[in-house]
């Protein structure tokens, strides 16, 4: 793996040079670069409308189906369930059922313009590219790959709040780009700063550990430019302070208040994988132990459906939630001692949980085969007479092209990682190490 490593390392390095090399001065003229950023828009919108038109109205998720049953009235939602997505969604659904009598066009309306927002940012930071002076042709490489990586798309059209994350932190990254580029300077910027409170906000309402997030993020900030622009950095913090306690008191008490707690399952996943790993085959665990997680799963459950890779087979066939929730302590300490008797097997039990984050080699044409290595939704999961998904290129044309356009080959999170930490690795390398700021945001959602 070292060498490996060090001949793509070498790699970055010549394509890196190059593109530095072919970089010119700062680019300030407004109708360039509006040329640049409708370009971009356009021809990422032209490659990825065949997706939006065969997979109308968008993939829907197990998750999204259960936000739309409460939407509603048929079904209750804890914390896990973002009120801010849910609340976005309600909108839509109510235009669709409305305006059009059709709740699948209120749907479909959504995946629309969420996807047109992904592509607003991402042609923004084209455009901020271009500005710079980066290299045309890895400019046009960026489109091209933008356009044309399938995986793109899919998850443009996905009606899932992950999504609206994904696109949310592409616009902090983008955000903490310039700050880099400034040298600090953008963080007097009243308009940057409404722009990250604001950023702060989407990340922090959409999910949980969204807040973690941003805390990370803007104490590297103020410490990384904290001499840099003295006194001017109150103006940033403070704001952000004021966001993150109203963020803390909404997520806190008033959620409680509200009945909208926490699922504590959805906090304990590898626990609850690692002790089912020893359950399953079949480890040092005593009696008193096994009464303990027995009523939490029945164990001939754990033994007949355990997947190493995903513990949603567990959590939601006859888990007692209640006994759970009023056990957490006493939960925590059975882990431990179990751990403490199975050091290998809660080992192998993560590494398995994880395989998608750091197993490069988990490549596969075959989705069924590794439907627990990683998560697309395409289709619609209960699909039923109210939400159904509908082939529009089909029905005008009398002919599909789903098979050409979905992503088949499956390529795991890994590579990607990998791809991250090579790139900052050639960072340090050549002991630029204010670059690393640019990764930050990133690292914070992995961490």
């Amino acid at each position: 793996m070292f060498i490996v490593a060090f001949f793509i390392i070498s790699a970055l390095g010549n394509i890196y040079q190059y593109i530095e090399e072919k970089k010119s001065r700062e680019i300030d003229n407004k109708k360039s670069s509006k040329k640049v950023f409708w370009l971009s828009f356009g021809i990422i919108l032209i490659c990825w409308l065949p997706t939006m038109l065969s997979f109308f109205p968008g993939g829907i998720f197990d998750d999204t189906i259960e936000v739309i049953f409460a939407i509603k009235g048929f079904g209750t939602l804890s914390k896990h369930q973002s009120i801010l997505y849910m609340y976005i969604l309600k909108f839509f659904m109510f235009v669709g059922e409305t305006f059009f009598g059709d709740l699948n066009i209120g749907l479909a309306l959504y995946s629309f313009i969420q996807a047109i927002i992904f592509i607003l940012v991402l042609s923004t930071i084209i455009t901020w590219l271009y500005r710079r002076g980066i290299n045309k042709k890895a400019v046009a490489l960026l489109i091209g790959f933008i356009s044309l990586f399938k995986l793109f798309p899919i998850y443009g059209i996905a009606i899932w709040k992950d999504s609206i994350f994904a696109i949310a932190i592409t616009f902090l990254t983008y955000l903490v780009c310039k700050i880099w580029h400034s040298n600090g300077e953008e963080l007097k910027k009243t308009s940057l700063i409404v722009e990250y409170v604001f950023i702060s906000l989407i990340i922090s309402f959409l999910r949980n550990n969204g807040q973690y997030i941003i805390i990370g993020t803007t104490i590297i900030l103020g410490i990384c430019y904290w001499k840099k622009i003295n006194k001017s950095i109150f103006k940033f913090i403070v704001p952000i302070t004021i966001e993150i306690i109203i963020v803390g008191i909404v997520q806190g008490p008033v959620m409680r208040a509200l009945g909208r707690e926490s699922e504590y399952r959805e906090m304990v996943g590898i626990p609850i994988q690692q002790i089912c790993y020893v359950i399953a085959h079949d480890g040092n665990i005593t009696d008193e132990q096994l009464e303990f997680v027995n009523k939490i799963e029945k164990i001939e459950n754990i033994k007949d459906r355990y997947d190493p890779y995903n513990v949603d087979m567990i959590k939601y066939y006859e888990f007692n939630d209640e006994f759970l929730e009023n056990n957490k302590k006493e939960f925590i300490k059975v882990w431990k001692k179990v751990g403490i008797q199975n050091p290998k097997m809660y080992a192998s039990a993560y590494l398995l949980s994880t395989t998608g984050y750091w197993n490069l080699i988990k490549i596969s044409y075959n989705w069924k085969f590794v439907k627990n290595y990683y998560y697309l939704e395409s289709t619609i999961a209960g699909e039923g007479k109210r939400i159904w998904q509908a082939d529009l290129i089909k029905k005008a044309t009398g002919k599909s092209i789903r098979d050409l356009i979905y992503p088949n080959l499956l390529i795991p999170c890994a590579v990607f990682e990998a791809i991250l930490f090579l790139s900052m690795v050639y960072v340090i390398k050549n002991k630029r190490y204010s670059n690393l700021i640019m990764f930050v945001p990133v690292l914070m959602v992995l961490a």
